[in-house]
């Protein structure tokens, strides 16, 4: 009869280690999904917007600038908004590069920017005061909307060294 006992107790103690592992399983399973579906939600979003404005470029030195560019436009996940940057120049020849920080502020919240290395602005053929402008950029996150975003944009755009105006459209997708 002892013997029985504690066959039928070793059998019940496995059974119960089998439902607890199960039961783990399971649990790490759902941990896994909702971590699948927390990153399968945060899908890529298309994203393009165009803005104008004016950039004060301020010599530092023979080589490098102090860049501050402020303007206005708007886009299809910012809506309305105001952009800002700040950067520093490097002259080049036949392109200058630049790098910098920027942000897009409308009524969904900020969006911030950092330029990745290898922005340029190159002298037109045409007409040597206008620069063209080609950039990518990390989306950083912002406020609001635009805390969690992340994503790359493709700048381009016109700046113009006589008036200072430059126009840039942002192409590219971010999840928010």
């Amino acid at each position: 009869m002892k013997k029985v006992l504690r066959v039928g107790v070793l059998a019940l103690a496995g059974v119960a280690a089998v439902l607890l592992v199960g039961a783990a399983w399971a649990g790490t399973a759902r941990e896994a999904k909702s971590a699948t579906q927390v990153t399968l939600s945060a899908k890529l979003t298309p994203f393009t917007a165009a803005f104008a404005g004016r950039a004060v470029v301020r010599a530092t030195s023979d080589a490098t600038a102090v860049i501050n560019a402020t303007g206005a436009g708007k886009g299809n996940v910012v809506g309305a908004s105001k952009i800002t940057g700040i950067g520093a120049g490097f002259q080049g020849d036949p392109c200058s590069t630049f790098t910098g920080k920027g942000t897009m502020t409308g009524k969904l919240g900020k969006l911030n920017f950092t330029l990745n290395p290898g922005a340029k602005a190159c002298s037109a053929s045409s007409d040597p005061n206008k620069n063209a402008i080609t950039a990518t950029a990390k989306v950083t996150g912002g406020t609001l909307k635009f805390r969690k975003a992340r994503g790359t944009l493709k700048i381009t755009g016109i700046y113009d060294r006589g008036t200072g105006k430059f126009t840039a459209t942002f192409k590219g997708a971010i999840t928010l």
